[in-house]
């Protein structure tokens, strides 16, 4: 569900479809490696020469989350050197993911974009939001 914090009016319901791996380094440190779509559509957009996102999912503790890192023929591309997406968290078990949608360079708790999963309309998603940002 793609939700604007403030504007209730603004409720979208969408498909996120991860294609990836989920690994471990040898300090067990896991990260998500593959692609990421909305509704079909992959998040890196026009950038045709990118090959892959990279989610460190040990920053699932910060409140910041996971920043959407990006893979260019196999070499990580640092976050100074890329627009930021959004940060991507997930719940303790992954089974409830919150994207915060980086919109002009950036994003706010009072009028962000959101999307949330899985959830069925608003009051699911401001709900799975609210448990995985405080948690």
């Amino acid at each position: 569900m793609e939700v604007r914090l403030g504007d209730t009016e603004h409720t979208v319901p969408l498909k996120v479809e991860f294609d990836g791996m989920i690994k471990k380094d040898f300090l067990l440190r896991k990260s998500y490696v593959g692609t990421m779509s909305y509704d079909g559509n992959n998040i890196l957009g026009n950038y045709y020469d990118v090959e892959e996102i990279m989610l460190d999912l040990t920053e699932q503790d910060s409140i910041l989350g996971s920043g959407i890192m990006i893979s260019q023929h196999g070499t990580l591309i640092t976050k100074t050197d890329w627009p930021w997406i959004g940060n991507v968290m997930f719940s303790e078990n992954m089974d409830r993911i919150v994207i915060t949608v980086a919109e002009d360079g950036g994003w706010n708790e009072e009028s962000g974009l959101i999307i949330v999963g899985p959830a069925v309309d608003r009051q699911q998603a401001e709900s799975i939001f609210d448990t995985v940002i405080v948690n």
